[in-house]
């Protein structure tokens, strides 16, 4: 739309939709119909002219005694109506030469408060974490939001989404600022450019939940400055967020857990797999903090499954009472309830090795078929229950040592039955960290 400059003749000025100004008491309707200027109360939008026929649809604005039609540079009609609905009502008399209309462009032109100049934005980038259970995790997923307080005025809230973006970061957050001169205004959502620095204050939440600020650290963290001669800042805010995990499915895995390991984060059922076969199931693993696909029994899970706990769960504890310890019978694969030497015992034969046609003293063990992980076996000879010494010292020499069993011999060769060829065996397991 166009605007008629204010000081064309009377009677010459044109419509905004390209007609030609006529007469007063002459002119006409946008859709042909002519009207008595001064009836000022003649309807904008579908109404009735005077007499009662059907007014048609003004689709812009007429022209005005003594001033120029304003047109809205935006393509507002409504706005151009919202005008001629406004001046409407005023008397006759009133709109005697352009002075009234100059006022009440002024107050209503939306021109006269433009909205300020674009600035290079503001940038937050970071790491959020959040602990639960033990679990310490970088996220890059869920909802952050930044609330600014500015010194004057309400409080501004600007929101991303995480992801990864590289270098373990978690977000990036862009905040739009502009420079306000006099008589323009801030758009709604952006920061004004001050000249001087000027401080604001900030908080963080996660779909939230509020977060703290670790970097830069608190109280400097909840605070920023800015000026225009800043422009572009750029600044990294690190975010820490202590809450339960998401957990769509309710089954006390995390979705992030769940997603990470191959699991179904929206299948309850899935919390008892065993994925790796170490009769550890999925939720298990996850308290235990160790990992669903890698196998893993050590002396915890054996004692957790045994309810070995408090005074009788130490390795070196016997809570049956048959001089095995617990070390041991996890070792062979018996029961540490149960009083069980015998078959402790079975599993730990000793003997004489022929080697190239000198004999010696043999210990045997049999490990579990189930795999113990972590675990260290040590056997260890003495030929006065004494002094002890093992396969790494001078006493023995490992014959072979592999999943299913480890074999030892002395060094000593047995000549008779002598008290020189008599010797004695121990096994030791060692819980390895």
């Amino acid at each position: 739309m166009q605007s008629t400059p204010i000081n064309a003749p009377e009677g010459q000025r044109k419509l905004a939709g390209g007609g030609s100004g006529v007469p007063e008491g002459r002119r006409k309707l946008a859709g042909g119909e002519a009207r008595n200027e001064r009836n000022h109360r003649i309807s904008i939008a579908n109404g009735t002219r005077p007499g009662g026929a059907p007014e048609a649809r003004r689709t812009s604005p007429a022209p005005l005694r003594g001033g120029a039609v304003f047109a809205d540079d935006s393509g507002g009609s409504a706005r151009s109506s919202l005008y001629l609905r406004l001046i409407s009502f005023i008397p006759p008399g009133w709109l005697q030469g352009g002075a009234l209309v100059l006022l009440l462009l002024l107050v209503l032109d939306p021109r006269a408060h433009s909205a300020g100049f674009t600035e290079p934005p503001i940038v937050f980038y970071g790491k959020v974490n959040q602990t639960a259970d033990g679990y310490s995790v970088d996220l890059t997923q869920g909802t952050l939001s930044f609330t600014v307080q500015p010194p004057t005025g309400d409080p501004l809230t600007f929101t991303t989404a995480l992801e990864a973006i590289g270098g373990g970061y978690s977000y990036k957050l862009k905040i739009p600022v502009e420079k306000v001169p006099t008589g323009f205004t801030v758009t709604e959502g952006s920061i004004n450019a001050p000249a001087p620095i000027t401080g604001y204050t900030r908080t963080a939440t996660l779909d939230g939940n509020s977060a703290t600020i670790t970097l830069p650290a608190l109280p400097a963290g909840g605070t920023f400055t800015f000026a225009e001669n800043q422009r572009g800042k750029i600044q990294r805010i690190d975010l820490a967020l202590s809450a339960p995990f998401e957990d769509s499915d309710d089954d006390g895995l995390p979705d992030w857990w769940e997603l990470l390991y191959g699991l179904d984060a929206s299948n309850p059922f899935d919390v008892t797999d065993d994925g790796d076969g170490d009769t550890a199931d999925a939720l298990t693993e996850y308290r235990e903090r160790t990992l669903p696909t890698t196998y893993e029994y050590d002396y915890r899970r054996w004692a957790a499954q045994k309810n070995l706990t408090g005074l009788n769960f130490p390795m070196t504890a016997d809570p049956d009472g048959d001089g095995i310890p617990n070390g041991v019978e996890f070792g062979v694969d018996t029961d540490p309830n149960v009083p069980d030497a015998a078959i402790v015992q079975s599993r730990m034969p000793n003997g004489l090795l022929q080697v190239s046609g000198s004999r010696y003293l043999t210990f045997t063990v049999t490990k579990p078929a189930l795999r113990r992980t972590r675990t260290a076996y040590v056997a260890e000879h003495s030929p006065d229950l004494q002094t002890w010494g093992s396969a790494q010292g001078s006493n023995l020499v490992t014959v072979q040592d592999n999943l299913l069993t480890l074999q030892v011999r002395s060094i000593q060769t047995v000549v008779g039955a002598g008290a020189a060829s008599r010797g004695f065996f121990r096994l030791k397991v060692v819980d390895l960290p």
